[in-house]
């Protein structure tokens, strides 16, 4: 049976990667890699992405939404700034909007989609002011696990750590749109829970194709209902591969039309993320989902861990990017690492 095709709540935009690199992290011809740099999916960006708006603030066109300009939680007038405490960051927040800085007064913690947005690319030239490693920054998202921690962009941060907050504003003009995260519960005024900022999940969030695929109904995207490393017979049997093995899998499902499509690709970092379910825990996938054999393991996404150092865009030596399905955290992995392959399609 073909696959059904549905109509997607939101479009997921392209990841900041255009080139492609080896095992080694040397930069390397795109054409025919599969990787991240090749495959390019996703909406465009604007031209320029981010408008300083000469207010202490700054327009991120992909999303819509307002950030802080100044990255390290600055003093402004009454509001202190500085690392503080989960519950403080809220009250520094609450504080600008007193103040009405910028000229905004709808200022929040950004949820942990929103951070991730813009926190795998620093943006380049002097939109941002004093940028710091973005994982070091609150997000309004509780972890599903335990309620004492926080998601951060890449990872879980002890509410009683002391870590800066860049608050954002707004959303709803972009170029693409940012689902929310799921989470429901609410564990400070607020915060994710209480205010659910994002496009709403359509119900049912997956569709069972009953070919040996599902349809996400959020992003249009499709993937193997196997997600323990789908194979058939010409492609052998391993359930975990390196990050090269990974993309040279994909290239034989398509060659032999592996469940009738030969436009399988690894995905990308912000396609494997759209799956992630942040009200959930072991796994972090939607209550119902269709999917079989997930693992409680990290997935290969076919992006190189590229970063912007001193404005050069450079690459960690032998590291791609993974989505721990079981924690709901992306991190950086060497790609010698053996970890399961979960394809997709975009037709």
């Amino acid at each position: 049976m073909a696959s059904v095709c549905h109509a997607s709540a939101i479009q997921l935009p392209k990841t900041w990667q255009t080139k492609c690199y080896n095992t080694f992290g040397r930069e390397i011809t795109c054409g025919g890699t599969g990787q991240d740099g090749d495959t390019q999916a996703g909406v465009a960006w604007p031209v320029p992405r981010f408008v300083d708006n000469s207010n202490g603030t700054v327009k991120d066109r992909l999303t819509g939404l307002v950030w802080m300009r100044t990255v390290r939680t600055p003093t402004v007038d009454i509001c202190k700034g500085g690392a503080m405490l989960w519950t403080e960051a809220f009250s520094y927040i609450e504080c600008l909007n007193n103040i009405s800085y910028g000229g905004i007064t709808d200022w929040r913690m950004p949820n942990v989609n929103e951070m991730r947005s813009i926190s795998k690319q620093i943006p380049e030239g002097d939109i941002f002011i004093a940028v710091n490693p973005l994982n070091n920054y609150w997000t309004s998202t509780t972890w599903a696990r335990d309620p004492d921690y926080a998601l951060a962009p890449k990872d879980v941060l002890l509410k009683v750590y002391y870590k800066k907050v860049l608050p954002v504003s707004g959303g709803s003009d972009g170029v693409i749109a940012l689902p929310k995260t799921n989470q429901t519960r609410s564990f400070a005024p607020r915060d994710d829970g209480e205010l659910q900022i994002g496009v709403a999940w359509p119900s049912p969030r997956f569709t069972d194709n009953a070919d040996g695929t599902a349809t996400d109904n959020l992003t249009g995207l499709i993937w193997t209902k196997d997600a323990a490393t789908p194979t058939p017979a010409a492609c052998g049997s391993l359930k975990f591969r390196t990050w090269q093995a990974a993309l040279n899998l994909v290239k034989c499902l398509n060659a032999n039309n592996y469940l009738g499509k030969s436009t399988w690709r690894l995905p990308n970092i912000v396609e494997l993320e759209s799956l992630l379910d942040f009200s959930q825990f072991r796994p972090c996938l939607p209550q119902g989902h269709p999917f079989s054999g997930v693992k409680p393991l990290e997935y290969w996404s076919s992006s190189t861990d590229v970063h912007l150092d001193a404005g050069e865009e450079t690459a960690s030596k032998y590291y791609a990017l993974a989505v721990n399905m079981m924690t709901c955290n992306f991190q950086d992995a060497d790609k010698d690492n053996e970890f399961p392959v979960w394809p997709v399609s975009s037709q």
